[in-house]
């Protein structure tokens, strides 16, 4: 990743951009992608050096991350001064490549950019278990959350709703042994009289083969632009597996639980968020519905194939 204020300065990054500009002309490239905002000033850089055209993939906005990790305010001059930045650098490339509807209508809306120079093309998954083995997960029933903990992933609604889950002997929870709230994750445990299994597994194979025993899988959230816009991948994580998956309802990438009917949406509230799993836990007929449900999101719609075929008719365009 590039930002503008290194590239307009030193021997170093200039040099490599021209070793970058001399590789893209020596391999007849046809188009130059950056990922991210802050990685759209290289980009720039190396349109108006070489000619070819930019398409700039964003996952998310820099700036509203910053906002979501308290690291600057929103109505600070950074804030504003990274918006402005933000905004001629995407109104010099040539096409946006974003990962929600969402946040289309963000990049729109506050850079005052064309429809027509946006394209929405959402993460996925691919099917990573049989059908045949969900109905034959073993008790006692499994709850976790197998993202990273951080600050943005509200862990600790899960950790406060615990207590409350019915049929509390029945249910082991489990959480991602990693992450720069781990500590406080843990105390907030220990303060609720929870004991919630920490795991972690340095390949991805045994991950999923973990997860695929599990049988609700779990999603908090923190409720901002930032994380309303950006789709996380464990989402479809979960639902490659055939896991029911539990969120609290911060619009954006949740509603796509509840259009789906691939899980639960609950309140900001960890009694509510006990209920939905006390509620998937008890009523097996819904759980196992909503979990080919999932597997049949990623086969016709969430899936890394469908993506790929929209990001190629974005670079034929170019052709």
């Amino acid at each position: 990743m590039f930002s503008g204020g290194t590239l307009g300065n030193g021997y170093l990054m200039k040099s490599f951009l021209r070793k970058i500009m001399d590789f893209l002309l020596k391999k007849k490239i046809d188009l130059i992608q950056t990922e991210q905002d802050v990685a759209a000033s290289a980009g720039i850089l190396l349109k108006k050096a070489t000619g070819l055209p930019l398409l700039v993939d964003l996952h998310n906005i820099s700036a509203e991350e910053l906002v979501a990790a308290r690291v600057i305010e929103r109505k600070s001059k950074v804030f504003s001064k990274l918006q402005s930045r933000t905004q001629e650098l995407l109104k010099d490339s040539d096409h946006i490549i974003v990962v929600s509807e969402l946040m289309r209508d963000y990049v729109i809306d506050n850079y005052n950019l064309p429809i027509d120079l946006v394209t929405v093309i959402p993460p996925g998954g691919r099917i990573l278990t049989d059908e045949s083995r969900i109905k034959r997960r073993a008790k006692p029933f499994k709850v976790a959350y197998a993202g990273l903990v951080t600050y943005r992933e509200h862990v600790d609604l899960f950790v406060k709703s615990m207590t409350f889950v019915k049929g509390l002997s029945n249910v082991h929870f489990y959480i991602t042994n990693k992450g720069e709230a781990l500590k406080e994750i843990k105390k907030i445990a220990k303060k609720h009289r929870v004991n919630p299994n920490f795991f972690w597994f340095r390949d991805y194979e045994t991950l999923n083969s973990f997860l695929s025993s599990c049988h609700i899988g779990v999603l908090p959230s923190s409720y901002d632009v930032a994380r309303r816009m950006g789709i996380p991948v464990k989402l479809f994580n979960y639902m490659s597996l055939g896991l029911p998956v539990i969120a609290n309802d911060i619009g954006g990438w949740s509603r796509i639980i509840e259009e789906e009917e691939i899980g639960l949406l609950t309140d900001d509230d960890p009694v509510d968020f006990a209920s939905a799993i006390s509620k998937l836990i008890d009523d097996e007929d819904l759980r196992i519905k909503m979990s080919y449900n999932a597997l049949e999101a990623v086969k016709n719609k969430y899936n890394w194939d469908i993506s790929a075929e929209r990001l190629v008719k974005v670079y034929e365009a170019f052709s």
